[in-house]
């Protein structure tokens, strides 16, 4: 198949042409790939020195340079050799140490690093080593410096782990032209040569992260209907659950730091060997002596895999939700992503959910770079390529500010399509109040506290006016990386405030699909934002009635001012009330009692303006 057409990098038989030259790079856990697009407008794969088109993402530091690929897995050792770094993109160090054991994580200065014996380094400066591997590989095919970049991302990385991604390739000298969601790659490469209009499911298991896509396909438009997916579910969770099983079977539960790794390597190859055989047997020796001895077969795997394969029945389940779908009715086909999409049980898991026969005429390990390249070639304007597809692709989670009492208000909803631009009006709290911070997050709950903060900035020097009468538009914008860029403005001054989001603390476990689940899980169906909606109702209510009897006391009775100084002092008591029917009471029982000294109150400023005025002015 042309598609899939690999190239040496010694191999010159075909001159390139003089033309803009850019390649995709698929950044995975387990594997790295590179990719260009020919003097044919075909993607081809590059190998490395070797021949080998899969790049381990792999790094050693045991030594002053750092060592990548198939090189570094000659070099395996204990805490030098550094392997699913791109899990800990963007993250971190709470939570890292449980669920990596294998690895020696410190903080520095509040950023993750992993020690080694040449140095302490962190997940972006471990990626750059492998991009700039990938690109020198590249460069070493082509005959010429490459600048220009797509790099493929998981659909459900969030905006930490996108930046750390363009962090890293920057250090490694690529002007990264789009990072682009994997499934959206896959789509690329498959609706170019399946030209078939429908609606088709995007399933992706790399080696550390799920994303399921829900994409329709029409008149050469890649329109992302939803997606869902987990940032730390992948391949390399099988094999834990493997070596977790095998380290049950020890009768000696002295096992060193060295025994875990080497378990964990044979757990992947035991992975490997039930894609195709139905059992396979180990012999593992540990350092104090002891080995461990027994056998796993496709039934055990299956069902110590249980919790796993529940993980990614939820997420295609909930993108099938998002998206309005049906199933069975609605979805031509499934393309398959990912070499974890190789296990049998997932294939079964597939054709169980779906009732029907996965795509796998395109290698799921070659996919995603290849579409890349295709991306990448036509972002660098080579006009001759005929095809003029279209991406719309998606953005994960929502994005909005913090409001009064902690409420989150949502700008972006989550799976709109990108790049975006949304605006939405907001007020200033207080009379004369001059600045107005800004507090940019990210999640799915109602609550501030339920979400991810983001980032932080001022809008200053907003005209002295009364409570509620600027008018403070705040806007959002996404390019086509999934980068965002907040904008505050006053509008009547026309006063400007903005912020590019670059995050730099990283994710904790598990907690971007948690944010959406809980609130997806919740059955109070926003009865918790309601019920702050009618508290901070009231509190501004209370605050109100007492600004205007400060400042116009006299113009009503003695009588009718003590009615009211009695109903506040009792509202007060229940600003923080849980019960809802209360609140509404309370706030409609203020509002009858201060009826009519609010139209006193109106008719005496508007007889006091109109005082002395001749009948012409007015």
């Amino acid at each position: 198949m042309t598609l899939l057409q690999i190239s040496e990098p010694e191999n010159q038989d075909d001159e390139i042409l003089k033309r803009n030259l850019s390649i995709g790079i698929d950044l995975g856990t387990t594997n790295s790939l590179v990719s260009f697009v020919n003097n044919v407008s075909e993607p081809e794969i590059i190998c490395d020195y070797n021949g080998h088109s899969l790049i381990p993402s792999i790094v050693n530091y045991s030594g002053k340079e750092a060592v990548v690929g198939q090189d570094a897995l000659k070099l395996l050792d204990d805490v030098n050799t550094i392997s699913s770094f791109k899990r800990f993109m963007g993250r971190s160090i709470e939570g890292i140490n449980d669920n990596f054991p294998t690895y020696n994580f410190v903080s520095e200065n509040n950023i993750l690093k992993i020690h080694t014996k040449s140095c302490n380094i962190t997940p972006v400066e471990i990626s750059a080593d492998l991009l700039s591997y990938l690109k020198k590989i590249a460069e070493n095919k082509l005959h010429e410096k490459i600048n220009d970049a797509v790099i493929t991302v998981p659909a459900y990385f969030d905006e930490r782990q996108r930046q750390a991604t363009r962090d890293a390739a920057n250090l490694a000298g690529l002007n990264v032209l789009r990072l682009l969601n994997e499934p959206t790659a896959a789509a690329i490469a498959y609706g170019l040569e399946n030209s078939n209009d429908g609606i088709y499911v995007v399933f992706d298991l790399g080696g550390g992260t799920f994303d399921i896509s829900i994409l329709k396909l029409h008149d050469s438009i890649f329109d992302i209907l939803s997606t869902f997916g987990n940032t730390v579910l992948g391949g390399n969770d099988f094999d834990e659950i493997i070596a977790n099983y095998i380290t049950g079977l020890a009768t000696n539960k002295d096992i060193s730091l060295k025994d875990k790794r080497n378990i964990l390597i044979k757990s992947k190859s035991i992975r490997e060997s039930l894609t195709t055989n139905e059992n396979c047997e180990f012999n593992i020796v540990l350092e104090n002596g002891h080995a461990i001895v027994g056998s796993i077969d496709r039934i055990i795997f299956k069902k110590i895999s249980e919790s796993l394969l529940n993980k990614i029945k939820t997420c295609v389940h909930q993108a099938i939700k998002d998206s309005g779908l049906n199933i069975k009715e609605d979805i031509l086909n499934i393309v398959m992503v990912g070499g974890a999409t190789r296990m049998p049980i997932i294939r079964e898991l597939v054709i169980d959910i779906f009732d029907k026969e996965p795509l796998i005429n395109i290698d799921p390990d070659k996919v995603v770079s290849l579409g890349a390249a295709l991306q990448a070639d036509r972002l660098v304007n080579n006009n001759h390529i005929e095809n003029n597809w279209l991406l719309l692709d998606v953005t994960p989670l929502s994005l909005g500010i913090e409001t009064m009492g902690g409420l989150f208000e949502k700008i972006i909803p989550r799976n709109s399509k990108i790049p975006i631009l949304a605006k939405q009006e907001f007020t200033t709290m207080k009379n004369n109040q001059r600045s107005m911070r800004i507090h940019v997050l990210q999640g799915e709950g109602d609550l501030v506290q339920e979400c991810r903060s983001l980032a932080y900035f001022e809008l200053n020097d907003i005209p002295p006016m009364l409570s509620g009468v600027p008018r403070i538009e705040v806007k959002f914008q996404i390019d086509a990386d999934g980068l965002l860029q907040v904008s505050a403005r006053e509008t009547t001054k026309n006063i400007e405030s903005r912020i590019v989001v670059k995050p730099s603390n990283g994710l904790t476990n598990d907690e971007v699909k948690l944010m959406i689940q809980k609130t997806l899980l919740s059955n109070d169906n926003g009865v918790n934002r309601f019920l702050l909606e009618k508290q901070l109702e009231l509190q501004k209510l209370i605050e109100t009635i007492e600004e205007a009897l400060n400042q116009d006391p006299y113009v009503i009775s003695e009588q009718e001012l003590s009615v009211i100084k009695n109903s506040l002092i009792d509202a007060k008591k229940h600003i923080n009330d849980s019960n809802i029917n209360l609140l509404e009471s309370i706030i409609n029982d203020l509002s009858i009692k201060t009826e009519n000294f609010a139209i006193l109150r109106m008719n005496y400023h508007i007889k006091n303006s109109l005082f002395k005025k001749n009948i012409l002015d007015i």
